[in-house]
Parts: structure tokens; C-alpha cells; sequence
């Protein structure tokens, strides 16, 4: 639904959107795989340090 309200708007490049859905399904596929295989308490620390780098990204950004 939001894609069409871009599109209608003409803020939208539907090459670019394409691309981005394919990765995007791309990317669920195999961090979903991935997050399977993991031990239960690894993937909470993996999770945990990306959550801290995000967090101090935003931080000290502007």
C-alpha cells in the first residue's frame, strides 16, 4: 500500500523497489537458515552486540 501511495506521488523508482524486495526476501531466507543453525544463546549475543553497535551508531551521530 505504501509503495502505491510513492508510486501516485511519483516518488517511487520501480527498478530500485525490485531489487530491494528481492534482497530483501533474499536476506530472510538465509538470516533465517543462519538463526536455525545457531545455538539459542550465540544468537543472543550476536543479536546483543548488533543491538549495542546500533545504538552507539545512533549516539553519536548527529
Amino acid at each position: 500500500m505504501a509503495a502505491y501511495n510513492y508510486h501516485k506521488d511519483g516518488h517511487l523508482d520501480w527498478k530500485y523497489a525490485a531489487v530491494i524486495a528481492v534482497f530483501f526476501v533474499l536476506g530472510g531466507f538465509i538470516g533465517s537458515k543462519i538463526a536455525i543453525s545457531l545455538d539459542q544463546k550465540m544468537l543472543k549475543k550476536v543479536f546483543g552486540v548488533i543491538l549495542l553497535f546500533v545504538a552507539g551508531k545512533m549516539l553519536l551521530s548527529k
